[in-house]
């Protein structure tokens, strides 16, 4: 399974998500890789980081999915 059919996977709630998920994991724990997302949230971060960057406040909203 690769990594969009994960993200589809656990984003539709279906009974596999956990295991997407799961699988998800321990790919990223054997890539050495510290951040682990399940889902596709890379604009809502940026827009954070970007604001406490930028020494503004963020603004949390509801997230939407990339």
């Amino acid at each position: 399974m690769d990594n969009f059919q994960g993200l589809t996977a656990v984003a539709t709630g279906s009974v596999s998500s956990l295991v997407a998920a799961a699988g998800m994991a321990f790919n990223a724990i054997r890539e050495n890789k510290f951040w682990i997302f399940t889902h596709p949230f890379n604009g809502y971060y940026k827009g954070l980081t970007d604001a406490l960057l930028n020494g503004e406040n963020p603004s949390y909203s509801d997230v939407e999915f990339d």
